[in-house]
């Protein structure tokens, strides 16, 4: 097994960036449009693709603020990063949520929160 990967609030969003900067054929070199495309690929039954997830229910993580478009990552431990291309933001949170206890579900009604904070921030 594992713990994932490492960084910090910075790297991730330049990571989310960078992406967004290939979606929107303003980079290359790191990543292709063409590469990246099957990562973000719709499958069928539900917000999950190979790579992301994709906003999901009535309120997702990403909360209300970021668009229909927005893709991202959810971490166990309470991180997250969402990035919507239409607006060309990316959102970064990162808890620990499982601390003291792993049974702790709070981050669920925090992330959507946090997230609309940083939509508003950004905009």
């Amino acid at each position: 097994g594992h713990a994932g990967l490492f960084g910090n609030g910075v790297a991730l969003v330049g990571v989310g960036m960078a992406i967004l900067e290939v979606l929107a054929g303003e980079r290359d070199g790191w990543l292709t449009a063409s590469q990246l495309a099957p990562l973000l690929a719709r499958r069928p039954g539900g917000s999950h693709c190979a790579g992301f997830d994709r906003r999901s229910g009535d309120t997702p993580s990403s909360g209300q603020l970021f668009g229909p478009e927005t893709f991202g990552h959810l971490g166990f431990t309470g991180t997250s990063v969402w990035l919507d291309p239409v607006a060309q933001l990316v959102g970064v949170l990162l808890t620990n949520r499982v601390h003291p206890s792993r049974d702790r579900i709070h981050i669920r009604r925090a992330r959507p929160v946090v997230y609309d904070a940083l939509a508003r921030a950004m905009r």
